[in-house]
């Protein structure tokens, strides 16, 4: 009679049941309110979805349907894609945010499909949660990864920024640095002014036409490095590429001199000789490591001249 009534109250059924109530009350219904903070920052409130939980045989699993879509259509059948990765997000979100550890989380390509508004939030949202755990972010989307970089750093953090990138069948390599696309003017001056010391140690070109590729594209770098002094330090950052604000508090910040004008009209003009017309004519001198380093120079005085006090 002990051994029918022991195996009577653990019976799989009753053991499901338990656990299906304690997943309600201690997981279920907070998961759930989370969720629809998240919702609703992402600009998703709108969505009639909730949690459900599914127990079976001792196993919880939990889903995302339609509020009184029972027997209906899912949740991918009604949703358009970007308000799929929206909710995908939110219940990602929710979830970590939650969870009672701080293991590090790895998103890829988050943003895809989403609207600018939300793009904002989940930049926001990823920085928040890199200050009490480790986050790694794969993305090619340019302006996503300069937003995320600029709120880690109103964050008060330091992101980690690597070029991952692959040649013909060497897949996987990595840069210590974003792409010069990326880089704000001193970093860009810094890569100029190492390409220009190892000019003279670096391999000899091929032929002429390789040589002038190679001129030719320093010079193409050098030109958006001015373009970036323009946006970044003439401008103070009021408006930037890539950036979806005007921020004009800054305005007053703004001041263009007379030396200033003349410097980046000189830069541009020169690095533009050898971006827009041919260079390589029949009286034109091949600029070695020595002419290179002077027109740097002017970008390096720039940079040094425009600095904040």
């Amino acid at each position: 009679g002990a051994l029918d009534s022991a195996y009577s109250g653990l019976a799989t059924n009753r053991i499901t049941s338990k656990q299906r109530e304690l997943s309600q009350t201690a997981v279920t219904d907070v998961l759930d309110e989370a969720l629809n903070q998240e919702l609703v920052r992402l600009n998703c409130g709108h969505l009639p979805v909730d949690v459900n939980p599914r127990t079976a045989v001792g196993e919880t699993q939990v889903a995302l349907r339609l509020v009184g879509a029972r027997g209906g259509p899912g949740v991918s059948e009604i949703l358009s894609e970007g308000e799929q990765r929206a909710l995908s997000l939110a219940f990602f979100f929710a979830e970590i945010g939650t969870a009672e550890h701080a293991g590090g989380i790895v998103v890829d390509d988050p943003v895809s499909s989403l609207d600018d508004e939300r793009r904002a939030y989940i930049a926001r949202r990823l920085a928040a949660e890199a200050s009490r755990r480790q986050v790694v972010v794969f993305t090619h989307d340019l302006p996503f990864m300069l937003d995320l970089i600029e709120q880690a750093e109103q964050a008060g953090l330091e992101p980690l920024v690597q070029g991952v990138w692959r040649q013909g069948n060497a897949i996987g390599r990595v840069d210590s640095r974003p792409p010069f696309s990326a880089l704000k003017l001193r970093q860009r001056v810094a890569v100029l002014t190492e390409r220009v010391s190892k000019w003279d140690s670096e391999p000899q070109p091929r032929d002429a036409d390789e040589a002038w590729r190679r001129v030719c594209d320093f010079y193409a770098d050098m030109r958006t490095a001015w373009e970036r002094a323009v946006e970044e330090r003439l401008f103070r950052g009021v408006v930037q590429r890539f950036q979806r604000d005007v921020k004009t508090l800054k305005l007053r910040d703004v001041e263009v001199t007379e030396e200033f004008v003349t410097a980046i009209d000189d830069g541009m003009t020169r690095c533009s000789y050898f971006v827009h017309d041919a260079p390589a004519g029949t009286r034109t001198a091949l600029p070695g490591r020595t002419v290179l380093a002077a027109d740097l120079s002017a970008l390096q005085d720039f940079e040094r001249d425009s600095r904040d006090s």
